[in-house]
């Protein structure tokens, strides 16, 4: 099944795909930002979106998987990174995040960017596995970081850096 996924830029006809691949819960939750799961929020988002920094995965038409890489506004971080990557629970361990995130840190390196970094909960051991087998290392726990229904979770600031 993985060669019949196509990984493709975010367009406009994706919205309704990311809505409902949002529904799950473990993934509404890793997006922190994300205060209304709908079609027009999604249809706002992508209106919005920087083109080519939004990948999505597509298997017999449905959105299975998204990423993104979000740049640093500020100077001083400005070479810096950050990526986030979701993945519909019964497309995992197929390989999608780690195509999807791959195409994201070759972005990042056409960027220049020295240092990508990521965040998921504490207790997400896959996604964790996911980042450290593409260069990303431990830094640190952000503790009670992250509010996921009504508990507060750890988040495990993970860094991949270009050169040192």
């Amino acid at each position: 099944m993985p060669d019949a996924i196509i990984y493709t830029a975010l367009e406009a006809g994706h919205a309704e795909g990311l809505a409902q691949l949002h529904e799950e819960r473990d993934i509404l939750d890793a997006h922190t930002n994300l205060i209304l799961n709908s079609r027009q929020h999604w249809q706002q988002y992508i209106a919005q979106a920087r083109p080519g920094y939004d990948l999505v995965a597509i298997f017999e038409g449905d959105v299975i998987g998204w990423a993104r890489l979000l740049t640093e506004p500020h100077q001083r971080r400005s070479h810096c990174g950050n990526v986030h990557v979701a993945v519909a629970a019964i497309y995992r361990q197929l390989g999608t995040g780690t195509l999807l995130l791959r195409a994201l840190l070759a972005l990042a390196d056409d960027l220049a960017l020295q240092r990508i970094e990521a965040t998921p909960t504490s207790d997400n051991i896959a996604a964790r596995a996911l980042f450290a087998a593409q260069g990303f290392r431990e830094e640190g726990v952000l503790r009670g970081a992250r509010r996921v229904g009504s508990q507060w979770c750890d988040e495990v600031c993970l860094a991949r850096l270009a050169s040192l």
